[in-house]
């Protein structure tokens, strides 16, 4: 992949998918969902972190901080898709076999605590999808959220009553 600004999700982009996930969640604890955010960029400054161990992150500390009353998992899920997704790369599994892969692999991660393992599936399971220029990242984040949306229908279910 080629070297570009990496852009990052903001506070009200994952209110927006906790809401349209959960209608009556609300942000439980503001300082827990900015850590929760900050956390990738933070890594990469810091760590020199790429882009799936950012990612990974991301979906790590949504699901761990829990900052919204309801549906912190799913939140993750959809943010951390859409991460990637506007970062030019996209989840992909492998064969049938996989169904519900992501959903399950996030379960893990809350159990074992295990970012390393999240992050090896997560690079195994990630390609690149069209290259998205900088001006165009704010106009595609809300398609992401759809595309992901979409593509994660089944895992949002499973993860719903979990």
């Amino acid at each position: 992949m080629d070297e570009h600004t990496t852009f990052y999700l903001e506070k009200g982009s994952c209110i927006d998918i906790n809401q349209l996930l959960v209608s009556n969640s609300t942000v439980k604890d503001s300082n827990l969902l900015e850590s929760a955010i900050a956390a990738p960029q933070q890594s990469a400054y810091y760590e020199g972190a790429d882009i799936m161990m950012q990612a990974a992150l991301l979906i790590e500390r949504l699901v761990l901080n829990h900052p919204f009353t309801d549906g912190n998992k799913r939140t993750a899920l959809i943010a951390g898709s859409t991460f990637l997704l506007v970062n030019g790369l996209r989840i992909v599994y492998m064969d049938s076999d996989e169904d519900l892969a992501y959903a399950k692999e996030i379960e893990r991660l809350v159990v074992s605590r295990g970012r390393e393992r999240f992050y090896q599936w997560l690079a195994a399971h990630s390609m690149e999808n069209q290259k998205v220029e900088q001006e165009e990242r704010v106009v595609l984040m809300k398609q992401s959220i759809e595309l992901s949306m979409k593509q994660f229908a089944q895992e949002l279910v499973y993860l719903k009553d979990r």
